[in-house]
């Protein structure tokens, strides 16, 4: 499975979730200051007009029943501010606008200070007293444009401010997580050269000085304990393999005699051969385990694989079974013998579970080849993690349950690999690194 580049998933998740809360926090921040900013402009507003009207009252006096400002034509009356009687009529003031006479001659008569709104004009109106009763009402007027302009400008500037901080704090986490991250981008392409025959690899990020120097530190730590563990197993294989060669090469220097010696009958030939048939058998896979636990799996050679195939399929001939293997060019850059320890094992599963048919298809698929052997029996039963386990085979099988096991590691220790691909019908795939075919080599040497 192809990954994210290194660092890219953490970081991109660490910067995406920055850039949204630094959205949502300054969306909250300048909805908070419009909103004071409108709150603020709304009192100031209302201040204006209250000093108004508290000046008109000051140049106003009531005698005999008749309100009188001091000067009919002065400054205030010019900023739209008038004088009713008791009754509502106008005692003093410019002409009233067509927008507004609607809502101050509501005001005219108002008993108590009241403000009102229309279009984009606020008005107030203060009633006028003597001896604590309204004699008349003072009403002025302030256009709000110019106070929403500000408001506008200021939603404006704090929008492109809130863009400005919100950008400015996504690329500095970036680079902060980027600067951060740093070490175990190193670490994670470090890991990911080196070879599983390299057990002698390291971080070194030295002493934990922080939290990737500590991570660092443990995992070194956890690799000298896994190359241990891989070392002994080496060591175990390889005595193993090795111990029982000797037996082995007794066994079938004993049955090559028994079986070319005089006066032998047919059938104790035929039982001879089959002893040292089956003994070479086992040397080859002793050799393939004592190469796997050494690592010195070679993948420069190139195998044709249907005649490997069809080699296999002979000596496992059942008279009940048809093996039928396709024709096919495909070639593995495999050893002829690895070949043979990879394919073998399914195909024995295959043949001892099968109905009456197998068929087997090797086939170029990009840089690798694949085998898939297919048969008719019965539906493959548990997960494709239980069927490759060591040791896990059914309660009707022969076998220890090595086999695929064994075929599996194999197969992954060259870069290939051995899968359940279906299990009605039941299919194993085998992939193997895919070598040149024959045909293609002798039209490029021509």
């Amino acid at each position: 499975m192809r990954s994210l580049p290194l660092g890219a998933g953490l970081r991109r998740r660490i910067v995406a979730s920055t850039a949204l809360l630094s959205v949502v926090g300054m969306a909250l921040l300048i909805g908070a200051v419009l909103l004071l900013s409108d709150q603020g402009t709304d009192r100031e507003m209302r201040q204006v007009l209250s000093d108004r009207a508290d000046a008109v009252l000051a140049t106003t006096t009531y005698a005999n029943g008749t309100l009188r400002p001091a000067k009919a034509n002065d400054v205030l009356f010019d900023t739209l501010s008038w004088i009713t009687d008791r009754n509502g009529r106008f005692v003093a003031g410019p002409r009233v606008p067509s927008s507004l006479r609607q809502p101050v001659a509501e005001l005219s008569t108002a008993g108590s200070p009241r403000y009102s709104e229309a279009d984009h004009w606020w008005l107030y109106a203060q009633p006028v007293e003597s001896d604590g009763k309204r004699v008349g009402t003072v009403i002025t007027v302030l256009s709000s444009r110019p106070y929403e302009g500000v408001l506008k400008r200021e939603a404006a500037a704090s929008i492109v401010l809130g863009l400005i901080t919100v950008a400015g704090m996504t690329l500095l986490a970036w680079l902060i997580v980027r600067r951060a991250l740093a070490p175990v981008a190193r670490m994670t392409r470090a890991a990911e050269a080196w070879s599983q025959d390299r057990l002698e690899q390291r971080f070194d990020l030295g002493p934990p000085a922080d939290e990737i120097t500590a991570l660092g530190a443990v995992l070194d730590s956890l690799l000298e304990r896994v190359s241990q563990a891989i070392r002994a197993e080496q060591r175990l294989t390889a005595e193993l393999a090795h111990e029982l060669r000797t037996p082995l090469t007794v066994i079938k220097g004993e049955a090559d005699l028994g079986r070319l010696g005089r006066g032998v009958a047919p059938r104790e030939r035929d039982r001879f051969g089959r002893i040292a048939a089956a003994a070479s058998d086992m040397s080859a896979a002793m050799t393939t385990l004592l190469d796997v636990a050494r690592g010195s799996i070679g993948t420069d050679a190139s195998t044709d694989v249907v005649p490997v195939v069809e080699a296999l399929a002979g000596r496992m001939a059942d008279p009940v079974l048809g093996i039928r293997v396709v024709p096919s060019d495909a070639v593995a850059a495999v050893p002829k013998e690895l070949l043979e320890r990879i394919v073998a094992p399914v195909l024995d599963n295959a043949v001892r579970y099968a109905r009456s048919t197998i068929r087997i298809t090797a086939v170029h698929e990009g840089d690798q080849v694949v085998v898939l052997i297919e048969n008719d029996g019965e539906p493959v039963v548990g997960a494709d993690e239980d069927l490759f386990a060591a040791g896990v085979h059914s309660d009707d099988s022969p076998g220890a349950g090595l086999g695929l096991a064994l075929a599996r590691r194999v197969a992954r220790a060259i870069g290939g690999d051995v899968r359940l691909r279906s299990a009605s019908p039941a299919a194993f795939a085998v992939t193997l690194p895919a070598g040149v075919p024959r045909r293609s080599t002798r039209r490029e040497a021509s």
